[in-house]
């Protein structure tokens, strides 16, 4: 791929992916988060994967001729079964092109169905503005469900734009941030809150007892009578107004106690696997703000740690560093300049202002962890192999 040079970044980062050149077969090149529509007791998700091939045979994935393909998936996550799910999806042209295509019902609950739409040949205006824009529209049969409403955009391959010198800023990585940088969501989550069974934040996050990567070793007993008292530790993930993905994430983690789930996000399974000792899936809107709170944890070194959240798409083994949305945002870039993610001005976006501690080169952040919102920002290791993609 692209060596990116670092300079130091700020930019409100949307949805797309770019074409990787090479590649002899269809591959998928763009997978979007589910989007939820829901009316009573019916809800379902909708997402779409987009996979490029090289039909002309010259070498370079997504220029004028290869073929896009799109597959939409349907996710039923409430407690009926749904008819069909049509989706209704077109690229806007001029020409207008209709892709739509007919998941076939009935979807049983939290089961899922596909559906595959016509080929579009990418034209030569596709590759002068540089991507392909698909708006589609899903409706469930046998609901009064609303239509859900979308638009997703594929990067293809444009000289004018790949082989430019354009840079781009990135901006602070926060948990109310519009992009989403990494895999694993928690990198990103706020940083440890302070709750008791009454207040949402007793604001005494200082004296939370925290191993040496920033996980929870030990709470205090909850004291009815003072609920000015922390005994949770809480973290936000607020995706309000922003297009995160939505549907079912897995949440993995290790060791013993409690960890629960509210506001837009509900419990859905608990299990375990090699790659995660515990591993619960959980229901989250995309479009809304949830909370992961701890309510007992340990002892140490029993407690619980290493916590990933990995939305739709993402694998709990061999899982990447950044998400591929976001590698495919910057794609047509060769400049990424970090300076929000260094907190090279201090941490801004938070109240009241917290200067960068960062003095010797023993002060950097170091990638095990827990999270990479605090005052010292994303570790350097992250920025340089950001860089190097």
């Amino acid at each position: 791929m692209a060596t990116h040079s670092i300079l130091m970044v700020r930019t409100c980062l949307a949805l797309a992916v770019a074409a990787v050149a090479g590649a002899a077969q269809a591959q998928t090149v763009f997978r979007s988060g589910f989007e939820q529509g829901e009316v009573a007791a019916a809800r379902f998700v909708l997402r779409v994967d987009a996979s490029i091939d090289n039909a002309n045979a010259n070498g370079v994935d997504g220029d004028a001729g290869d073929t896009l393909g799109y597959v939409f998936t349907a996710q039923n996550t409430g407690p009926v079964a749904l008819g069909d799910v049509v989706v209704d999806a077109q690229i806007p042209g001029p020409p207008a092109v209709d892709l739509s295509c007919t998941v076939p019902g009935p979807v049983a609950p939290n089961a899922s169905a596909s559906c595959s739409a016509p080929l579009y040949t990418i034209t030569s205006a596709d590759t002068q503005s540089g991507r392909v824009r698909l708006t589609a529209r899903a409706t469930a049969n046998g609901t009064n469900a609303p239509a859900v409403d979308r638009t997703w955009d594929v990067v293809v391959a444009a000289s004018d734009t790949v082989d430019s010198g354009l840079g781009i800023n990135l901006e602070s990585v926060v948990d109310f941030a519009v992009a989403y940088p990494f895999a694993d969501f928690f990198k990103q989550s706020r940083p440890w809150i302070t709750s008791s069974q009454t207040v949402f934040d007793t604001d005494q996050a200082d004296q939370l007892d925290l191993d040496a990567d920033g996980w929870v070793e030990s709470l205090p007993a909850c004291n009815g009578g003072n609920p000015n008292q922390f005994c949770f530790a809480r973290t936000v993930f607020n995706s309000a107004g922003s297009p995160w993905p939505g549907g079912q994430y897995v949440v993995c983690y290790e060791g013993s106690g409690s960890v629960t789930y509210s506001a837009g996000a509900s419990f859905v399974s608990t299990g375990s696997t090699s790659a995660c000792p515990r591993r619960d899936v959980v229901n989250v809107d995309g479009d809304g703000i949830w909370f992961l709170t701890i309510e007992s944890t340990g002892p140490a070194p029993n407690h619980i740690r290493n916590i990933r959240v990995l939305p739709p798409g993402i694998a709990d083994t061999n899982t990447p560093r950044f998400h591929p949305d976001f590698l495919a945002e910057l794609a047509p870039y060769r400049s990424i300049r970090f300076m929000d993610w260094a907190h090279a001005n201090g941490d801004g976006f938070n109240f009241p202002f917290r200067p960068n501690p960062v003095v010797d080169v023993e002060d950097l952040v170091e990638p095990s962890q827990a999270h990479w919102t605090r005052e010292a920002g994303v570790p350097l290791a992250a920025m340089i192999e950001l860089a190097n993609e």
